[in-house]
């Protein structure tokens, strides 16, 4: 019985990795893409979609939607675009 209950645990903190690794790789992305950038310049269009993935990973109920300081994030998150308008 105690091994199928293990099991059960590192399947679960498994699937929690998975999730947490992907929203990982997808940060990453936007960090590459944002330093990487030859003109240090993106267009309205890269920032509408960065804002967007950030917002998404953010509120994101496996990963972070439970964090008050990602609830907070978003919060901010949306003041820029409505102010910007993107």
């Amino acid at each position: 019985m105690q091994y199928h209950a293990s099991k059960g645990y590192r399947t679960n903190i498994r699937q929690y990795f998975i999730t947490y690794e992907e929203c990982y790789f997808q940060a990453r992305e936007i960090d590459r893409i944002v330093r990487h950038s030859s003109q240090c310049k993106l267009t309205d269009a890269d920032l509408q979609d960065i804002f967007t993935t950030l917002t998404n990973l953010l509120s994101d109920p496996t990963c972070l939607a439970q964090d008050v300081a990602s609830q907070e994030a978003v919060k901010k998150l949306a003041k820029v675009i409505f102010i910007f308008k993107l």
